[in-house]
């Protein structure tokens, strides 16, 4: 599939996937705006979440297109293409490259702070602020926590603390009927639960989120519906929905975290349609694993493998994600990326058999089975987290660079200054690349009249 045929697509908006299947630190180094981060490590385990119809159009390109490619066709799609020429094509044929992750939000909320001229403040009258009381009045707080971190204030850590959801039914009322307004301004189209069977047709593809919060999403929820906190759907719209041109329902029980979610979803160009079927929000639980059953492979437990280590028999590599190896990790495990277990065995060495590892287990038993034709490899019962002995962490064996997540300049209090005002340069620049590239389709309300109307007292 050639860059201009996805382009055609998009400006059609028309559905496709565009996959990059690199590690998530390449991914960010540059992309299409609508493409969305499938490293190759763990394709099995997110394609038919995130890709729920196997007839979607998915163009990919990245460090092991073939095998990537094959693995989707193998997951049952059946309209999977090479992206001809990779990035280099893409931007021969005027596609704009972004940096970092969940570019299409950043740009989006780049762009409906120049167009709505978002009221801010700097990061000493937040703080002045705060040690005053917060009044009511809302501002962005100008450039965000690396405004903050740049501004010498301390950001907080570990904080666990939630808004008090207590709302009289008279402000419900009217923060209700406000949120109606402004998503039926923006496009979103309010249905009955009853509707439902109708949007989930075979030849489109309908993602139906629950915006509330995870505990509330556990008591009860629509029966189909993905967990996805609406803040969160709206920031990190390209992991939640990669199809573009795909339908998004969102569902709550209020009115108005559905309502409120669905008008910024519109906004980035979806078709939106919002419900609050509370008296369907009845299936208990997590949301159930879309994956294909593993592949059977040899199998070791914890005292075994321990008594393997004892004596030397045994290597353990951790595929799981860097940031959990780095918190603990099998003493002596070495980490990899699983798409990358040929170069990790070169740094490693021969070893009389190899044990595979991952937090759950599941995503190592598919690298025990890349590996078990070139070594003698298990894959560890239960994962790491069936290690009921004392994990490690000051010992780190990289067997290759840990790429598997792209660090973000806003987060942690140890970045470098130089990255995080290069950070606000790039989010400053955002505006200008989406006019150049031209296929995102948003349309931002510039204002909202009469919106103070709906300024509700809290606390």
């Amino acid at each position: 599939m050639t860059a201009e045929e996805v382009r055609a697509l998009l400006l059609r908006r028309s559905e496709v996937v565009i996959a990059d299947v690199r590690e998530e630190a390449a991914f960010a180094t540059g992309h299409p705006l609508w493409a969305a981060s499938f490293p190759l490590s763990r394709l099995e385990l997110d394609a038919w979440r995130r890709i729920p119809r196997r007839d979607t159009p998915i163009a990919v390109y990245g460090d092991g297109v073939a095998r990537a490619i094959g693995v989707l066709r193998g997951l049952g799609y059946t309209r999977v293409h090479e992206l001809a020429g990779g990035l280099d094509a893409w931007t021969a044929s005027g596609g704009e490259i972004f940096q970092d992750v969940n570019a299409p939000s950043k740009a989006f909320g780049e762009l409906v702070a120049s167009v709505a001229g978002t009221p801010s403040l700097t990061a000493q009258d937040v703080k002045a602020l705060i040690d005053a009381g917060l009044p009511n009045p809302v501002a962005a707080l100008r450039d965000g926590t690396i405004g903050w971190t740049l501004a010498g204030q301390r950001l907080d850590r570990g904080a666990t603390r939630t808004a008090p959801l207590s709302v009289t039914p008279p402000h419900h009322a009217l923060a209700a009927s406000g949120a109606r307004a402004v998503a039926e301004r923006a496009g979103v189209t309010f249905v009955r639960a009853r509707d439902l069977p109708d949007l989930r047709r075979p030849d489109r593809t309908t993602y139906i989120f629950d915006v509330r919060t995870a505990a509330e999403y556990a008591r009860g929820h629509l029966d189909g519906a993905r967990h996805a906190p609406g803040g969160q759907l709206v920031q990190e719209t390209d992991h939640h929905a990669p199809v573009r041109g795909a339908r998004i329902v969102v569902v709550d029980d209020d009115g108005v975290r559905a309502a409120m979610t669905g008008s910024w979803l519109a906004q980035m160009g979806w078709e939106v349609y919002a419900v609050s079927p509370a008296e369907l929000l009845t299936r208990p639980g997590a949301e159930p694993s879309l994956h294909p059953a593993p592949p059977p492979v040899d199998t070791v437990d914890a005292a075994t493998l321990r008594a393997w280590l004892a004596d030397g028999s045994a290597t353990v590599i951790d595929v799981g994600p860097s940031r959990d190896y780095a918190a603990g990790h099998i003493p002596g495990a070495w980490y990899a990326a699983r798409a990358l277990l040929p170069a990790a065995l070169a740094t490693i060495g021969a070893a009389r058999r190899y044990v595979l590892t991952s937090p759950t287990g599941l995503l190592a038993r598919f690298a025990t089975a890349d590996l078990r034709h070139r070594a003698p490899a298990f894959a560890l019962e239960g994962g790491t987290a069936a290690w009921r002995f004392p994990l490690e962490t000051a010992e780190a064996r990289y067997a290759v660079p840990p790429a598997d997540r792209y660090r973000r300049p806003y987060e942690g209090t140890d970045n470098p200054r130089e990255a995080m005002e290069a950070y606000l340069e790039w989010e400053f620049g955002l505006v200008e690349q989406l006019e150049r590239d031209g296929t995102h389709h948003f349309q931002v309300l510039g204002h909202v009249p009469a919106l103070s109307r709906y300024n509700l007292p809290f606390g």
